[in-house]
């Protein structure tokens, strides 16, 4: 749970720990598969969320197969890569 959401003194120094880098380059990714493809690649980083779960379980080659049927677009290696 994040730190806004827990009383004062549920929160423990791991809650405060914030990693900018990683969380700025995966922000980036999303903000780039958003403006290039038109829509955002998983609604909650969930296994309920059924493109999340087909990310995990079945891997980013069944993902991108699913988008380029539902988007009518072919994407290239570089851009799959990238984002």
């Amino acid at each position: 749970m994040i730190p806004a959401l827990k009383d004062e003194a549920e929160v423990t120094e791991a809650d405060l720990k914030y990693e900018a880098k990683p969380v700025d380059i995966f922000s980036a990714g999303v903000i780039l598969f958003v403006t290039h493809v038109g829509f955002f690649p998983f609604m909650t980083a969930e296994m309920r969320d059924p493109i999340f779960s087909t990310m995990v379980n079945e891997g980013w080659a069944k993902i991108w197969e699913l988008f380029e049927v539902k988007t009518k677009k072919s994407y290239t290696q570089d851009f799959k890569e990238l984002v």
